[in-house]
């Protein structure tokens, strides 16, 4: 995260975080809110690392580059545990395995690892498991241990009530971040016992200024149009597969009346392909409705009015378990009737 791009964009927040720093006033928990594009997970992560870095500057902010900060960022510290709902598996799998050598070697039976889904709520068991590594003294030279839990509105209500016994009676140097995009959506229970920092939607022009810095003009429009993160959108343009499905997009939302258009498109997302994953498919659609949103087609304006509408409902639907393969399928007849009339 850039610290003076945190301090020009949010001034109340950096002011915040910088006297818990400066004054060694650290709550035990806090609740990060605000919209997705607003860094706060960002934000979390430096806010963690200025905890234990020995290299901050003036306003009590990490140094970002030392041992400790790299070993935070990258995720290999033993005393910083972030959970989402995609990371949360690694935490579990862990204790798993722990509690598997703990039963082979007390009954001698073979434990059967089990195929895990990706689920799609933070488990309790997640939770669990960070209770339980945290629950011996710290492994590292701090004397802090730190988690953060991204997307709490994601976790499941069994979670919720157990993070909450963690929370009511904080261990000694056990500092959490919640971060999440509705407020409304944690238990009340929970915010009463975290500090409340409100993050201000970032303005289109601040973020086109952050994009702009790794990308260019159209691929920056894009992802600020879907809300990504700066970290996310430089993932995404540091993944040459971006380019890629891009330049598909654009190519079949200019052709889509052609067969032929349909059938490279279908190849591309064919069966074995690498493409062929809701990440993927989710950008396609993304690049699509900008190039139709922000008039980068030949269509007439009424096929832009209904393959828009098209578009949306087929993003509201990828949210749930589909048949990549027929769902895009589906999506290129219907466009081809929009074409087609």
């Amino acid at each position: 995260m850039n610290k003076e791009r945190l301090k020009k964009s949010q001034p109340v927040v950096y002011r915040v975080l910088s006297n818990a720093l400066t004054k060694n006033r650290l709550a035990h928990a806090y609740l990060f809110v605000g919209d997705k594009g607003s860094n706060k997970e960002e934000t979390a992560l430096l806010f963690a690392q200025s905890m234990v870095c020995e290299n901050t500057d003036k306003d009590g902010f990490a140094c970002q580059t030392c041992e400790r900060c790299l070993r935070m960022e990258n995720r290999e510290s033993l005393d910083f545990i972030w959970i989402s709902k995609e990371t949360q598996m690694d935490l579990i799998q862990k204790r798993q395995k722990k509690d598997a050598f703990k039963e082979l070697a007390n009954k001698k039976v073979k434990v059967e690892k089990k195929a895990e889904k990706l689920p799609t709520q933070i488990k309790k068991e997640a939770i669990t498991s960070l209770q339980e590594s945290f629950s011996k003294t710290g492994q590292e030279q701090s004397d802090k241990r730190i988690y953060v839990i991204e997307q709490y509105d994601l976790i499941s209500t069994s979670a919720s009530n157990s993070l909450l016994k963690f929370i009511e009676e904080p261990q000694e140097g056990i500092y959490g971040i919640l971060t999440t995009e509705e407020k409304s959506n944690v238990l009340p229970t929970i915010q009463s016992r975290c500090q409340i920092i409100g993050f201000k939607p970032e303005s289109y022009e601040e973020r086109m200024e952050e994009l702009l810095e790794i990308t260019n003009e159209e691929n920056a429009e894009m992802l600020i149009q879907n809300g990504y993160t700066l970290k996310n959108a430089q993932e995404w343009i540091e993944n040459e597969e971006f380019g890629i499905i891009k330049n598909a997009a654009r190519e079949y939302i200019n052709s889509c009346n052609d067969h032929a258009s349909i059938l490279k498109m279908q190849q591309l997302f064919a069966g074995k392909s690498i493409y062929l994953n809701k990440e993927y498919v989710k950008v396609l659609l993304e690049w699509l409705l900008y190039f139709v949103r922000n008039k980068k087609t030949e269509l007439k304006m009424s096929q832009q009015v209904q393959i828009q509408t098209i578009l949306v409902e087929s993003m509201d639907v990828l949210r749930s378990p589909v048949d990549l393969g027929l769902f895009l399928d589906k999506i290129y007849n219907q466009l081809w009737k929009v074409v087609k009339s």
